[in-house]
């Protein structure tokens, strides 16, 4: 779809510059496609947040690691197996 947007320059070439885009019009579909994942990440997130209230925040997460690591206990948490089930229903949970 053909648009006319008025964008900074200065916003546009660092935009160029993060992404790594050739052009212009790359940059833009790439910080589109960039914002819509992120917020459908946060909406999966606030989602499952509040159907699960005993859910370690990161925080409580690296503190229980610390104390694990401490006491000399093994943090293998996931096999290799596993893994590539959870990475799975991470990328299908992006297109959500």
């Amino acid at each position: 779809m053909k648009m006319t947007v008025d964008i900074s320059e200065i916003a546009l070439k660092e935009a160029m510059k993060f992404t790594g885009a050739k052009t212009k019009r790359e940059a833009v579909i790439h910080a589109v496609e960039d914002f819509n994942r992120r917020h459908r990440r946060a909406a999966l997130t606030k989602r499952f947040r509040s159907s699960m209230p005993n859910f370690m925040t990161q925080t409580e997460l690296k503190a229980r690691r610390a104390a694990d690591t401490a006491q000399g206990r093994d943090m293998k948490l996931v096999d290799a197996s596993s893994y590539k089930a959870l990475n799975s229903w991470c990328v299908a949970a992006e297109d959500y």
